[in-house]
């Protein structure tokens, strides 16, 4: 942990020195490692090289939708990805997973090498799985790719889908971000993840705001919808007990950052509701969160008769409710503190 707070202090103290991180920065794409999990066959890792019949050969199926999971900074991708293949598998949903192992690029002794290293990477895989292999080889449809990435896999996972757009110009179906990783990704520049990234680009923000508050995600909507469980800033379970308010309190509190210093809790939240939501796919009312303009109006109960939709894996199914002026909207829930997060699973969508 004390490596990841000095990683981020070297992306604050940045600025216009990029000259002097550059020996930190490994950018060797041909690095990353791959993993296909599939219903009926044991995981087959592979390098990029790997020719389209061995993928079939160990499962691969290109009628059945394939989910790309995309892991964050210092995440160990086979543990990471391992968790999304047992949460489908589980649940009987029969879909490829690949894996997307770039943790050679995702650590070190700086963030700032796996931020820029999360869209060379983004670019290559778009570029040289999906689009060569997936698409044109092994006729996989465009609409039938999702990409679900934490942390910095979420715009790596953004570089993917523009990628192929610019190669085919057509674009892949869904991309999931999971509270999209804020330092080195500014709003006034375009390499952080964005809707046109996708057909459908849904958000969890579960530590979003400032990093001296403790958050470490981006709390602009980003996505066609974008979920703030909780609030998106804190999540329940992720910092001290202690009386935070004022300026003692914030000095108390470490202005927020006993929430980083737990395993950087709140932000790995979003990870774990996602796979909450899978496991509970066929749940109606699973995670329903509703359309308002902020927190403070949802928690006041002004937003009671607007839409609502789940948060996390069923919420594509509610995409054709959103039409054009329902798009670039907000939605809140409550959730508990572990999983199962939802609290009444009986409420129904309306």
């Amino acid at each position: 942990m004390i490596l990841f707070i000095f990683s981020l202090f070297l992306t604050l103290v940045q600025g216009k020195n990029e000259r002097f991180f550059s020996p930190f920065m490994d950018q060797r794409v041909e690095r990353v490692n791959y993993i296909l999990f599939s219903p009926q066959k044991d995981p087959f890792k592979f390098k990029i090289e790997v020719k389209a019949k061995e993928l079939v050969k160990n499962g691969f199926n290109a009628s059945r939708l394939t989910k790309v999971v995309a892991h964050g900074f210092l995440n160990e991708g086979d543990s990471f990805c391992a968790d999304f293949a047992e949460a489908y598998f589980q649940t009987k949903i029969d879909v490829n997973i690949l894996c997307i192992d770039w943790e050679k690029l995702a650590s070190g002794r700086d963030y700032v090498g796996p931020a820029r290293n999360s869209i060379k990477v983004g670019k290559h895989v778009g570029k040289k799985l999906i689009v060569k292999k997936l698409i044109l080889q092994l006729k996989q449809k465009p609409e039938s790719i999702h990409v679900i990435g934490f942390s910095l896999g979420a715009h790596l996972a953004g570089h993917l889908g523009r990628t192929v757009f610019k190669k085919i110009k057509r674009k892949i179906g869904r991309i999931s971000g999971l509270d999209p990783a804020r330092p080195h990704f500014p709003m006034d520049e375009n390499g952080h993840l964005c809707k046109d990234d996708a057909q459908f680009v849904d958000v969890i923000h579960t530590n979003s705001g400032d990093i001296l508050e403790g958050c470490l995600g981006i709390w602009d909507s980003l996505g066609h919808v974008d979920f703030y469980p909780n609030g998106g800033v804190h999540q329940p379970g992720c910092q001290s007990h202690r009386d935070c308010s004022g300026w003692w309190g914030f000095v108390r509190c470490l202005g927020g950052l006993i929430d980083v210093f737990k395993g950087a809790c709140s932000h790995g939240k979003s990870k774990k509701m996602y796979l909450d939501s899978i496991k509970h796919r066929n749940i109606p009312g699973y995670l329903q969160s509703v359309q308002c303009e902020s927190y403070e109006a949802f928690e006041e109960g002004q937003c009671e008769f607007n839409l609502k939709i789940p948060m996390g894996e069923a919420s594509y199914d509610f995409a054709k409710y959103l039409n054009d002026n329902k798009y670039d909207k907000t939605f809140f829930l409550v959730t508990k503190e572990s999983a199962p997060f939802m609290y009444n699973a009986s409420i129904k969508h309306k």
